[in-house]
């Protein structure tokens, strides 16, 4: 089986949108309507990127979450009279902005 990176971003999107609760594999397949084998598939290649962790529930259940420990996005923001910069986790959460004035 191949990865398929639209496959991907729908799973890491299902996840994301989830936030700041984990999500079971099962869920995600009824939200994504995918087999449980192409989840797992897919999950397996997250899981192995480090983009997602899993937390042991029970023996047969896990959640899902983003590791946003180690991912970060720049937002940028340009307005007429100022630049607004953003650092942010990858699960959305805000570490730091700053603001700069334009001066014309």
């Amino acid at each position: 089986m191949k990865v398929n990176k639209k496959t991907l971003v729908k799973i890491l999107k299902i996840i994301i949108d989830n936030e700041p609760e984990p999500i079971i594999r099962a869920e995600i397949a009824r939200i994504a309507k995918l087999s449980k084998t192409m989840i797992t598939f897919h999950i397996d290649a997250l899981l192995n990127s480090k983009l997602i962790k899993e937390e042991k529930l029970s023996k047969k259940n896990k959640k899902i979450r983003i590791t946003d420990e180690n991912y970060f996005v720049i937002a940028v923001n340009i307005l007429k009279d100022c630049i607004q910069v953003g650092l942010v986790k990858l699960g959305s959460q805000l570490v730091d902005k700053e603001s700069l004035k334009i001066n014309y």
